[in-house]
């Protein structure tokens, strides 16, 4: 079989430019799925044997209420050693922002399909509106073409209040997407709710839900030498997401050696700066670097995840911080979500509903350590062996036939 050439598009922080992003947004930052795609693009190199060629399109609001620059410059990098990726610039400015991100990537895509093979492939990395513009004319170029959908455009920014222009921008994304369908050779999804909902035959989708480091340099933390239980959370801070009822829970839990710590950015942020004035046993991180709060979820006693099944989105996905806690190898803490696979099962403690979720933290928190870690630790050896980068990349290049 001719040799095929693979390029992967999709939105990531280099990790250079993570303190910057940071500092330049006021909007949420979307960490979890920048290291579900660095992720990805490792687990391709290991399955190819060389670096996949990456295109970047960093994933910042627009200037100038929710990021600073009005440009975002172009320059070479590399998602590991060998790698010749390119981030692509583009103009900020909100009203021209999506029309420069086309014109953009339809630049770079021609510049790839001159130089490449006869035979070529893109993999997209979610269904972003200026991504699914280009698939019919790939197609015409007779380019295989893979998208990996880690949300529902209908599920994305929860965060958000959704009035009528938001509401009538998603029919909007919902109807490309559904335009798209025909010209997406293969799809990689997170739940088989998923496939329904844009109704797909089996053959053109394989589930995907999550994805471990092979290779993360894993050394367990030192716990503190204090007794105090300490509870983290990392991710969004988006009501949908469970975070009003988790300080609520908190709240009632009345011993004094208990720290609740959150790390993450969104529309709670005010309301959980709010509570650390009431309860100093709260303590707010704000957005870490992906690394630092790695390294803040392995200091933990338990790792907690507030979002509830009561919310229709949680059929369509599978929360990203799942398996980044797994690989912590500290005890996770959460509800039964219908996107989370029953293998799950015997590797996570969920809560037994929202009015125990006080008594069940202090039920997981009062074990020992030598308890706590042993369900850790084993819940790491599940994922780094069924759930690692290089297997679920050579799952992809199956589907994709390549």
């Amino acid at each position: 079989m001719e040799p095929v050439d693979i390029l992967v598009v999709g939105g990531l922080y280099p990790k250079e430019s993570e303190a910057e992003v940071i500092q330049k947004s006021s909007a949420t930052i979307g960490f979890a799925a920048s290291a579900h795609l660095s992720q990805i693009l490792k687990g391709l190199d290991l399955a190819l044997g060389r670096p996949v060629p990456f295109l970047n399109i960093l994933p910042v609001g627009s200037y100038p209420k929710r990021y600073r620059d009005f440009i975002i410059k172009g320059f070479a990098f590399s998602h590991s050693n060998g790698a010749k990726d390119w981030n692509m610039g583009y103009c900020n400015l909100t009203v021209v922002k999506k029309l420069s991100k086309y014109l953009q990537l339809k630049k770079q895509l021609r510049i790839w399909l001159k130089n490449s093979r006869s035979q070529k492939a893109v993999i997209f990395y979610e269904a972003e509106n200026t991504y699914l513009s280009c698939v019919k004319w790939l197609k015409k170029k007779g380019v295989r073409v893979c998208l990996i959908l880690p949300d529902l455009p209908a599920f994305l920014n929860l965060d958000k209040k959704t009035g009528l222009i938001y509401r009538m921008y998603i029919a909007r994304h919902n109807k490309k997407l559904d335009s798209s369908l025909s010209y997406i050779d293969r799809f990689v999804l997170l739940t088989d709710a998923m496939a329904d909902y844009l109704r797909l035959d089996k053959g053109r989708y394989i589930l995907m839900e999550g994805i471990a480091d092979l290779d993360d340099n894993y050394r367990p933390a030192p716990l503190p030498s204090s007794d105090l239980k300490t509870i983290v959370y990392t991710g969004g801070l988006a009501k949908k997401f469970g975070i009003p009822e988790l300080l609520e829970a908190f709240s009632k839990i009345p011993a004094s050696d208990y720290r609740l710590v959150i790390c993450g950015s969104g529309e709670m942020a005010e309301e959980i700066n709010e509570a650390t004035k009431k309860d100093g046993r709260i303590l707010v991180k704000g957005a870490l670097p992906h690394r630092e709060a790695v390294a803040l979820q392995r200091t933990a006693t338990v790792l907690v995840n507030p979002r509830m099944p009561k919310e229709d989105f949680t059929k369509y996905s599978f929360p990203s911080k799942t398996i980044e806690y797994m690989m912590a190898a500290r005890p996770v803490l959460m509800f039964r979500l219908p996107g989370v696979p029953k293998e799950y099962d015997p590797y996570l403690t969920y809560f037994s509903s929202q009015s125990s979720m006080s008594d069940d933290m202090i039920r997981l928190c009062g074990k020992d350590e030598a308890e706590l870690a042993a369900i850790g630790q084993q819940a790491r050896q599940f994922v780094l062996e069924q759930k690692n980068c290089k297997v679920q990349a050579e799952r992809i290049l199956r589907c994709m036939e390549l």
